[in-house]
């Protein structure tokens, strides 16, 4: 598995840790070696419009993980709101 960074709009790649340069071909794209370490790059660059690519080199396998806020990433993210309990029931 590769952790790639790609752009949304158009399905470009990272082509390298330096932030300006993306190629199309997700097999020439830069490793990030895991997904929080593609998050982190995010965080930094402060990209946006773009979502880690867990890539295992065949589409039905490939994971997209969608960054909405590049300030909130790369585990700056509170925990999700609890449930309601639900009432309990006489039976």
């Amino acid at each position: 598995m590769r952790a790639l960074i790609q752009k949304v709009a158009d399905s470009t790649f990272i082509l390298s840790s330096q932030p300006e340069l993306w190629c199309s071909d997700p097999d020439k794209a830069f490793d990030f070696s895991s997904g929080l370490t593609a998050l982190q790059h995010i965080r930094q660059n402060q990209f946006s419009g773009v979502q880690v690519l867990l890539y295992f080199g065949r589409r039905e396998y490939d994971v997209r993980l969608t960054v909405t806020d590049p300030a909130r990433s790369a585990g700056e993210l509170s925990a999700p709101p609890r449930a309601a309990a639900l009432p309990a029931m006489g039976i």
